[in-house]
């Protein structure tokens, strides 16, 4: 019910608020309306100015054609005077009076063009601003017809907006009277309310005994449902480590756990046991035992299989779970001494002999492979030994000779710096110029050990030739005596292989077949010049 109340009040305030909106459109239409009929009437107003001045304009069009008309008679009866001037003045004679009518009417006849040409431009003026109001006017007259529409959709507009107020109106009164209805409604209910709290209030007493007794219970009730879950729970594990036992006794035994219970239960005899492990066989008369005796002994092996199921053969103990204990303890340990049974032996130990063999045969291998390498290493070593000391021999030999030709007078040679070991040793240069008796290169001038040098760069060419040779800027640190030298040890080179030399001196490019050169043209683009000399 109070939902309904709720729902009947937010009804009706939505209904409130609805007729609130309503009126608030309805006056704005309302002001709308003025404001079109203002817009209206300015309109209407404007349209009969026009009006007026429309006809303002017709009279005076009509006034300036009857002008134009008047002008045109006065025009035509001038043009007649002087066509009977003309013929008078051919006819008969007087000079003078027919000049001065000639110029009387020449002056009419100029102001009467005048008079035309001011109508005409009037007239035009006139023509042009009549086309001008009638467009206005014919605007202000859409303007008004709109204005007219507008002011009659918005009529239709009020109408139907009166009648959704009028619509409102009734529904705001059905609300008043739903809301009369619910506040009766609630008064009832509200004294149905009272009651009930009465009726309510004389049960307190029965519901606190109810709640004592209640508390009194819940105590004991939380109590065995605590014990019930801890019986459950120890039934559960119970039953599980029955289960894992049964499986034991089924997976080590071979035997269910009534067959166990009723073999080897503890209402069973225990058979004794001597240090070996073997059963001890009943104490017989002599002669039995001495017959016996040889089948005991031949028995001990077989006799623990036998003990169970012939007890009367053997000395046997009452069960003893203490001692018993005892044994299975021991028995663990004589088995854990033992250690564990790896059934995968034989496997594992032909995989890893095989892992074995195949690993020496890959030993073997890189030995062999070692021993070849190293072979030819020693083979190696032989043959550079004995082409770097042919090489260097012919080297040497033609260094003395260059030398002479560079330095003539002077001596140079070639030496080993460890003749015993020529795969690590070094190279050393001698050289005498005549009259100095230095022998070391940094004791020379930058000329001469340049000059050292070339004899030794051209003593390794002469010793193993090329078919040709690119030196760059070798004489820039000569003179011109040495030069001379440089450019005749050129041309002994020169007679089994072809030379690049890429020089500044002239001399040197004197002694050239063709020239190679780069200069820049006119337009400041390099170009790349050639020139063959002639010998």
């Amino acid at each position: 019910m109070v939902e309904q109340v709720s729902e009947a009040k937010s009804k009706r305030d939505e209904v409130a608020r609805l007729v609130d909106q309503e009126s608030a459109k309805r006056t704005e239409v309302r002001l709308k309306a003025q404001q079109a009929e203002k817009s209206l009437k300015s309109a209407e107003d404007r349209v009969a100015s026009f009006a007026r001045q429309l006809e303002q304009l017709d009279k005076k069009i009509a006034d300036t054609q009857e002008n134009r008309n008047e002008h045109q008679l006065k025009l035509d009866d001038l043009n007649r005077s002087l066509e009977s001037a003309q013929q008078s003045t051919d006819e008969h004679a007087d000079f003078d009076e027919l000049d001065e009518r000639e110029r009387t009417l020449e002056r009419d006849l100029n102001l009467t063009r005048e008079h035309e040409v001011a109508a005409k431009i009037a007239w035009t003026e006139a023509s042009r601003k009549g086309e001008s109001l009638t467009r206005q006017a014919g605007l202000l007259r859409d303007n008004a017809k709109e204005a007219v529409e507008r002011r009659a959709r918005i009529e239709s507009l009020n109408e139907r907006r009166r009648d959704q107020a009028a619509h409102l109106q009734d529904v705001a009164d059905d609300a008043r009277e739903v809301a009369a209805m619910v506040e009766r409604t609630l008064q009832g209910v509200a004294a149905e309310r009272d009651k009930l709290q009465e009726a309510a209030s004389s049960h307190d007493d029965e519901l606190k005994t109810l709640r004592a007794q209640r508390n009194e219970i819940e105590p004991k009730v939380t109590d065995l449902t605590g014990r019930e879950h801890a019986l459950d729970v120890n039934r559960e594990r119970l039953a599980a480590e029955a289960g894992q036992l049964m499986q034991k006794v089924s997976d080590e035994l071979g035997l269910t756990l009534e067959e166990l219970v009723r073999e080897y239960g503890p209402d069973q005899p225990v058979p004794v046991f001597d240090d070996d492990g073997n059963p001890v066989p009943l104490e017989h008369t002599d002669g039995e035992s001495d017959g016996n005796a040889d089948d005991a002994a031949t028995d001990a092996p077989d006799a623990a299989a036998n003990s169970i199921t012939d007890p009367s053969r053997f000395q046997t103990v009452p069960y003893n779970r203490q001692e018993q204990q005892k044994r299975l303890d021991k028995a663990r340990r004589d088995l854990a001494a033992l250690g564990k049974i790896n059934p995968l032996a034989t496997e594992e130990f032909e995989a890893l002999e095989e892992r074995n063999k195949y690993l020496n045969d890959q030993r073997n291998d890189v030995v062999k492979s070692r021993d070849d390498l190293m072979q030819l290493i020693k083979d190696l070593d032989s043959t550079m030994v004995e082409v770097f000391k042919s090489a260097f021999d012919d080297t040497a030999e033609a260094f003395e000779k260059m030398f002479a030709t560079l330095f003539p007078g002077g001596t140079g040679r070639l030496r080993l710096e460890n003749p015993e070991d020529l795969l690590t040793t070094g190279v050393l240069v001698e050289a005498s110029p005549a009259g100095k008796r230095v022998k070391q290169l940094s004791l020379l001038s930058g000329g001469e050990r340049s000059l050292t040098a070339l004899a030794l760069l051209f003593a390794i060419f002469t010793a193993r030739p090329s078919p040709f040779y690119v030196m760059d800027e070798v004489e820039a640190a000569l003179d011109d005596v040495n030069l001379t030298r440089l450019i005749d040890a050129f041309n002994e080179l020169r007679a089994h292989a072809q030379l690049i030399i890429i020089t500044h001196q002239q001399r040197t490019m004197s002694i050239a077949d063709a020239l190679y050169g780069v200069t820049m043209r006119a337009d400041g683009v390099t170009a790349v010049v050639s020139q063959k000399l002639d010998k």
